[in-house]
């Protein structure tokens, strides 16, 4: 191993005294000499006791193939002893992989953008003859053509030398008889293999695990128990864990697989179990909606929406309508006579107000005749806290719906402060919205801004500092509240 400087080893040997006249001289014999020119010295040439230094003195230069140097220290006296020595000079010929590691162990090779590669850089430590790179599935041992494992190639290199970055893609390929065969990589965990071959012979590396995953995780189940919204969900995190544990790949299904919901106007985390399960605590009571969403490490999402119901532990699919609330339940409906409605809109009066938390139910002749009132006349349904204002052509709107029209005014339970429902049913369906505006007031502090409930989106509103309410002027018939 001769370099471009002089290399001086040393070694000590420890002579002790076994009797009074033990005396020794010290003599080199070098039985195999060095073809670089590698000399063994002592520091000294003879000894009764002590330490002796033995000294490997290495000449600068290029390392000769085969040098070695071999020989004997003898210690000659009353007693003598000869110690053997060997040293290998010549350059240690490495083989092999220097370097052999995955960038990323999750990839989700479908086309989103989004993590679609990883990749294995490697590093063989002379110029190779063969590489080849293969997909070793660590969830079935029997896969693959071959029935050992191996599903697929990578690629193959010739005259590999120093340092490459081979991308991961999920494409591969077989050999069937003379044809090269390609194919994707299924969802699953893989290691990576690579076998090489040189003129110093044969070498493998590998790393894993590879997480290979083109799907988000899928909730299989939502049941709902005493405010807790249990989630049952499938995904190759769950699935693979005790699998993997054979091979010392051990990991909590929570660090790759995250939760999070929006329920009402507030937004939090489910931890992910290792048997799948994630629960969401539910304190708002009634039924509203429920967006679930899931993402894992591979860059996989997806959005699950329900409607759940605290009263009864029901939950169904999708962002249904809201039929039942722990709201203000409301009274049985007032109605109006004929001639009241005819009095009103043939007369002065500018208002007609229908006052309490009970809803009013008008016939389609009433709203036919409101239709035809003024411009500066409005009907008003009004409680405490809330008031609806309907003009003219809200009257005509409605008359179209049905025979009879309820309209009502229903305080909800909310994070939201003072949060109504406008409800408005025809005898035919419910009415969502109109076309024209209607005008909404909810009283409350300054300072604070009107919300649709349903969608947390604000609406444009103005506030009255001498009535203490908020007015907003809204199509839809839903629920609005303040914060």
């Amino acid at each position: 191993m001769p370099t471009n400087e002089v290399q001086n080893i040393k070694k000590t040997i420890d002579v002790q005294k076994l009797s009074g006249d033990d005396n020794y001289t010290i003599e080199v014999e070098t039985t195999r000499p060095s073809k670089s020119g590698a000399t063994v010295t002592t520091d000294v040439k003879s000894i009764q006791s002590g330490k002796v230094t033995v000294n490997l003195n290495i000449p600068a230069g290029t390392p000769v193939e085969g040098d070695e140097v071999q020989g004997y220290i003898h210690f000659k006296g009353n007693r003598s002893y000869a110690l053997p020595f060997a040293a290998n000079l010549s350059e240690v010929k490495k083989k092999g992989f220097e370097k052999f590691a995955l960038s990323s162990y999750h990839m989700s090779p479908n086309g989103d953008g989004n993590n679609d590669t990883s990749s294995v850089l490697m590093k063989v430590s002379n110029k190779q003859n063969l590489t080849l790179l293969q997909y070793y599935d660590l969830l079935n041992e029997k896969n693959g053509p071959g029935a050992d494992g191996y599903v697929g190639s990578i690629d193959l290199f010739y005259n590999l030398d120093g340092e490459k970055e081979v991308t991961l893609d999920g494409n591969m390929y077989n050999i069937e008889g003379t044809k090269r065969v390609e194919s994707k990589l299924s969802d699953g965990v893989y290691a990576v293999d690579a076998i090489t071959t040189s003129d110093n012979g044969n070498a493998t590396a590998y790393d894993y695990p590879l997480f290979v995953k083109t799907k988000p995780a899928e909730v299989k189940s939502a049941e709902l128990n005493n405010g807790k919204l249990t989630l049952k969900l499938d995904d190759l995190y769950i699935s693979a864990k005790e699998a993997l544990a054979k091979f010392d790949v051990n990991y909590e299904v929570s660090e790759f697989l995250k939760v999070n919901y929006e329920m009402n106007d507030k937004t939090g985390n489910a931890t992910v179990t290792d048997n799948g399960e994630a629960v969401i605590e539910l304190s708002d009571k009634g039924e509203y909606h429920v967006t679930v969403n899931v993402e894992d490490t591979a860059g996989n999402k997806a959005s699950y929406k329900y409607t759940v119901n605290t009263n009864t532990n029901e939950v169904t699919e999708g962002h249904n309508e809201i039929k039942d609330n722990t709201g203000t339940p409301v009274e049985e409906s007032k109605t109006l006579t004929d001639d009241a409605v005819n009095q009103f809109v043939n007369g002065k009066q500018k208002v007609l107000t229908v006052e309490g938390d009970s809803a009013v139910k008008l016939t389609k002749t009433q709203l036919v005749k409101l239709s035809q009132m003024k411009q500066n006349k409005t009907f008003v349904l009004k409680t405490d806290t809330h008031t609806v204002v309907l003009n003219a052509a809200n009257m005509r709107e409605l008359s179209k719906q049905g025979d009879v029209t309820t309209i009502a005014l229903k305080k909800v339970d909310s994070t939201y402060q003072n949060a109504v429902q406008v409800v408005v049913k025809s005898s035919s369906s419910d009415v969502k919205g109109l076309v024209q505006p209607y005008t909404l007031y909810i009283k409350g502090k300054s300072g604070m801004n009107v919300y649709a409930v349903d969608t947390h989106q604000k609406v444009g509103s103005k506030y009255d500092k001498k009535l203490g309410q908020y007015g907003v002027q809204v199509t839809q018939f839903s629920t609005y509240g303040l914060k």
